[in-house]
């Protein structure tokens, strides 16, 4: 899932150990979660749960054409049945281990996400609402939030639906999130410990880190249906391509032979395809300041 962050990290404290804790329980639980939600293919069986999502109702405009109808600030709720069934069949299609279920998040937290929602900027809200399907809650999602597009009949982008995981955001400051995350695509030494800061003392609140989320998410959600760069779901042996997205061409290019996407930085960013957030830290504690 692509990152286009709306503010630039500055510094925060996360211990290692509670980091370390805290990665042992989210895998512990996608471990038990492992069977929790029938699906139609095994859960080994990646080929078989991209095949599915394809043709899945959550990515046709009929589906959310009652939550389209709504006000948008009432555009928040529990993941539907159908929706965590594509959740899990996308983890399943990325070998991710989590299986994501629905979850009703309490009073509190649902009041962070409608406070954090209503401070967005009119413009963005404004952008956003024709196409907007909506926020909805799981846990076990394997991230903390997450975009997907819809398509009409004729298979145009014509709605973006919003999944945040209640379990990653619940007991998460601003500035304990971001480092946490930071954290991610390094591998633990007890020597080394990155820190982020998105938000001053006085705002560090999980309200804070809720919107930055929704910003977040929101970058992806405006990117569909406009020029920014080619849609992220697509079959994997679909031709890449930057030739119609200016914007895009002025970070990434494409390697034709391998078909995948490099950026313009890969010479003096080597580290570059080795940053993996959430899953499998590929990077040596020793390189964070590189």
């Amino acid at each position: 899932m692509i990152d286009p962050n709306a503010t630039s990290p500055r510094a925060a404290t996360l211990k290692w150990g509670a980091i370390a804790l805290l990665m042992l329980a989210l895998a512990i639980a996608g471990l038990l979660s492992w069977k929790q939600y029938p699906l139609s293919c095994a859960y080994s069986n990646s080929a078989c749960a991209a095949k599915v999502m394809r043709g899945h109702a959550v990515i046709k405009l009929p589906f959310w054409e009652a939550a389209l109808a709504k006000p948008l600030e009432q555009r928040i709720g529990i993941a539907p049945p159908e929706l965590v069934e594509y959740l899990n069949f996308d983890n399943v299609a990325n070998g991710y281990p989590d299986r994501p279920r629905a979850a009703k998040p309490d009073a509190g937290f649902l009041r962070d996400v409608q406070s954090a929602f209503a401070d967005i900027p009119i413009e963005v809200k404004r952008a956003l609402s024709s196409q907007f399907a909506g926020i909805y809650f799981v846990d076990n999602l394997g991230g903390t939030g997450y975009t997907g597009y819809v398509v009409d009949a004729a298979s145009n982008p014509a709605a973006v639906y919003m999944v945040l995981s209640v379990s990653a955001l619940e007991k998460q400051t601003a500035n304990a999130w971001a480092t946490w995350k930071e954290n991610t695509p390094f591998l633990p030494n007890a020597d080394f410990r990155l820190e982020a800061e998105i938000e001053t003392p006085a705002h560090n609140n999980r309200q804070n880190s809720i919107q930055y989320i929704l910003l977040h998410e929101f970058g992806h959600a405006l990117a569909v249906g406009n020029r920014f760069h080619q849609l992220w779901s697509r079959d994997a042996k679909a031709p890449l391509s930057v030739d119609k997205y200016p914007f895009a061409q002025l970070a990434w290019s494409v390697d034709r032979a391998n078909n995948k996407f490099i950026t313009v930085f890969d010479a003096s960013f080597p580290q570059r395809n080795k940053v993996a957030y959430y899953f499998g830290a590929k990077l040596a504690a020793d390189q964070m300041v590189a």
